[in-house]
């Protein structure tokens, strides 16, 4: 009974830290733009929209003239879905989409800058082993 209640729990958490942390660049970007959604409901917008639109790439992708436009038409139906959820215009959901593309990148990267010095001092698991092989072989 306990375990149950632990991984219902833990199941619980894991749902609202996705859908935090799908919805902060999309949170982000519709502040660039102007439009002041809370973090919660640009989560679950994308989750749904993202859902909508893998389930949207997998059909289109089945016809035969359709599936190479699949990705594009999949983009369409996701900023569709989180214009009607979020309640702003298309073209807006549109920026939105590709703002928040955009702050991902750009994010990572800022990310990936300030643990440069990291990566600099602590050998990789590769390193490790080539060294290791290295010694192996000499012997």
């Amino acid at each position: 009974m306990i375990e149950a209640i632990v991984v219902l729990v833990s199941f619980i958490i894991g749902l609202f830290l996705a859908i935090i942390i799908s919805g902060i660049f999309l949170w982000i970007a519709l502040i660039i733009l102007g439009e002041r959604r809370s973090l919660l409901a640009s989560g679950i917008a994308n989750i749904v929209s993202s859902i909508v639109a893998g389930i949207s790439i997998v059909l289109f992708s089945l016809i035969p003239f359709l599936a190479i436009l699949s990705p594009i038409i999949a983009f369409l139906i996701y900023s569709y879905v989180l214009s009607k959820m979020l309640d702003i215009s298309y073209g807006k959901a549109i920026v939105a989409a590709i703002l928040s593309f955009v702050v991902l990148v750009f994010v990572s990267y800022v990310v990936s800058l300030l643990t440069l010095p990291l990566n600099v001092f602590i050998p990789s698991h590769t390193h490790i082993s080539h060294v290791y092989m290295r010694h192996w072989l000499l012997r």
